[in-house]
């Protein structure tokens, strides 16, 4: 899926995109930021095909969208904790103020996530 997630939120934002990506892991626990981009209005849609290694995988059609604003929180942000950075992206191209709550761990990963997205959105405006 974090591999997926940088392909599937170029062809939401780039017009008139529509890109299939085969064989994506969809595991329930990693799959927040598909959810999330749906509640969006995101165009995706889901084809189940079967599993591989004991985790489901499938296909995700992906086609441009007029992403709108949202709010995550909750269990939905452990769900996505990898992809938070091109989610960041997702809600710099959606109508409307995106809010992201409960995300305390994003600053105690690897490198503090929040601070880096904060300096890089600010960078482009």
């Amino acid at each position: 899926m974090s591999s997926a997630a940088f392909l599937i939120v170029a062809a939401l934002i780039v017009r008139d995109a529509r890109i299939t990506l085969r064989g994506v892991g969809l595991n329930p626990t990693r799959t927040g930021l598909i959810e999330v981009l749906l509640s969006m209005g995101a165009d995706i849609t889901v084809t189940p095909r079967g599993e591989q290694c004991g985790e489901p995988i499938g296909d995700l059609t992906v086609c441009s969208s007029s992403l709108q604003a949202t709010r995550v929180s909750g269990e939905l942000v452990v769900r996505m904790i990898d992809e938070f950075p091109i989610f960041a992206v997702a809600a710099a191209f959606a109508n409307g103020r995106t809010v992201v709550e409960d995300a305390g761990e994003l600053r105690h990963k690897e490198s503090d996530r929040i601070a880096a997205l904060c300096t890089e959105l600010r960078a482009i405006g």
